[in-house]
């Protein structure tokens, strides 16, 4: 769904090579218009986003969009000031017959 409260069914998957999704996707002029989304990893990491669009039901083809998705790195985080530390520690435990034991775990909170 997108922001105008349009929302779009594309069904496909995993062809081998890419996420491959199809739907039909109107746009003005254009109500029966289809598109064709295909996601691949790249080698470097980033992910392309490729869209082909088509106004006969998938006989012919038209490049639509292509995108290229990458991870915008992080800031460092500014160092804090920090008044006081407390530490807990806190007992094993599980919670009921056959589930997985809980190690104990140690945790610090920083008040500034």
């Amino acid at each position: 769904m997108d922001s105008s409260g349009s929302w779009v069914n594309f069904t496909g998957g995993w062809d081998g090579h890419a996420m491959v999704l199809e739907g039909v996707w109107p746009s003005p002029g254009h109500p029966q218009q289809k598109t064709r989304m295909s996601y691949r990893l790249l080698p470097d990491g980033t992910v392309e986003q490729s869209g082909v669009t088509s106004d006969d039901s998938g006989k012919t083809w038209q490049p639509g969009f292509d995108l290229i998705y990458t991870v915008f790195p992080r800031e460092p985080l500014a160092p804090r000031a920090v008044k006081k530390k407390t530490t807990a520690v806190h007992p094993p435990c599980s919670h009921g017959e056959g589930s997985l034991p809980v190690n104990p775990m140690r945790y610090s909170q920083e008040h500034v």
